[in-house]
């Protein structure tokens, strides 16, 4: 279950997947097209995108 417990603009930090209910999702929304797109953090210093499940997306090797 996520909860949002801070939004500012087009900007949302909120708590939980459905893998990890205390993972720190930011969901940040498209000003043109409204449209969400949501990354879970990994640390002080990295993001993964996710899926529109709440999956992290698995990055495919060149």
């Amino acid at each position: 279950m996520r909860t949002e417990f801070f939004r500012k603009r087009n900007l949302v930090l909120m708590k939980g997947t459905p893998d990890n209910p205390d993972a720190k999702i930011y969901q940040l929304k498209d000003n043109k097209t409204g449209e969400l797109t949501d990354f879970l953090s990994l640390g002080s210093n990295q993001l993964s995108q996710l899926d529109n499940g709440q999956r992290r997306i698995k990055s495919s090797s060149i």
